[in-house]
């Protein structure tokens, strides 16, 4: 119990038990080495200590344990090492605070066994208490938080199919339903019920019964992308985001005008002029937000051959956040206003 006294010890039981405590902790530090070396035993093998004598040797020397004793009786000069042994090793066991275990050491007719003696933790706890012994305090080993939009393995793989398959969704495996394109029903459950995922109802037939991704879904993948493929995949083994209609929309529009410009270069400088106004109105007119594919994206320079091919991601870009990408994307509109305003005929 929490708080209450320490069990009274005369001071032969508190010589057997400081002796124990000694030998358990060589035994502690050996073991330590043993592990790093791959060597791996069970505490109740090699924290057992043999009291008594090797009988199977010519000279029946004392265990390791016994000499300790031995060497406390004849250093407080008392009488430590007696028949009256066990009947010490029983009351610390009775006190919770030793096991003792028969073990046989040379089996068959002709073999003998020791007593073997257990240290507990009440009992190391009493002799750190008895002496006064501080143990270094190990500092709690602080669980990581689990990163924003972090899914689990499976969940991650299976929104990526979906985000894959988009519209199409994933059929079912057979008319039950356990499973479709062989990611177990549970797991993609789970996905509905964040509304990444809808699927079709039950009773749906094959082959109508899928799942699919929903918008939020969609947009989940965009803003937890990078998250996700840094914890599970190298990025370029993944599908990256793609334009939305918008965005694609927009970029169709900028490499039309782009290619115009590019054509309008040998005519005359009016007419390269008078694509460069409008291509820079169309970028301003914009949202902002057409600008990257989506959170952590690279905002792609208008007029340097845009393709409609997935954009370099954030990593490439050194943009550490999405602030920054909206920031880049703030002074890209500064200097488009400012080249405008160059390009604007004087009244």
């Amino acid at each position: 119990m929490k708080g209450a006294a320490p069990p009274h010890l005369n001071d032969r039981q508190r010589q057997y038990l400081l002796a124990a405590y000694q030998l358990d902790q060589r035994l502690e530090a050996a073991h330590k080495n043993d592990y790093h070396r791959g060597i791996i035993a069970p505490a109740s093998d090699w924290r057992a200590m043999p009291y008594g004598r090797w009988q199977h040797f010519l000279s029946k020397p004392p265990t390791e344990l016994r000499q300790l004793i031995e060497e406390q009786q004849a250093a407080s000069q008392q009488r430590l090492v007696d028949p009256g042994t066990g009947s010490t090793w029983k009351a610390l066991a009775e006190r919770g605070l030793v096991e003792v275990e028969e073990r046989a050491i040379i089996s068959g007719p002709d073999g003998y066994s020791l007593p073997h003696i257990l240290l507990t933790r009440e009992g190391r706890k009493l002799v750190r208490r008895l002496t006064g012994e501080v143990r270094p305090v190990t500092p709690r080993k602080v669980k990581p938080a689990k990163p924003e939009g972090l899914l689990q393995a499976q969940q991650w793989l299976a929104l990526v199919r979906l985000y894959e398959l988009d519209f199409e969704g994933l059929p079912a495996d057979d008319e039950q339903g356990l499973s479709y394109g062989r990611i177990q029903s549970k797991t993609l459950e789970v996905l509905g019920a964040q509304g990444l995922v809808v699927g079709s109802p039950l009773d749906q037939p094959l082959p109508a019964k899928r799942y699919t991704i929903t918008d939020q879904g969609r947009e989940f993948y965009y803003a937890y992308y990078r998250t996700n493929a840094l914890a599970y995949h190298r990025g370029h083994e993944l599908p990256r985001p793609v334009l939305t209609a918008e965005q694609y929309t927009f970029w169709q529009r900028m490499e039309e005008l782009n290619i115009a410009k590019t054509k309008a270069i040998a005519p005359t400088k009016e007419a390269y002029e008078a694509v460069r106004r409008e291509m820079l109105h169309f970028q301003l007119a914009g949202p902002l937000h057409t600008l990257y594919v989506a959170p952590y994206w690279y905002i792609a320079l208008a007029g340097r051959g845009i393709q409609l091919a997935p954009n370099v991601s954030l990593v490439d870009s050194h943009f550490d956040t999405e602030a920054e990408a909206v920031a880049a994307g703030q002074q890209l509109a500064k200097r488009w206003a400012l080249q405008l305003s160059w390009l604007e005929p004087v009244s």
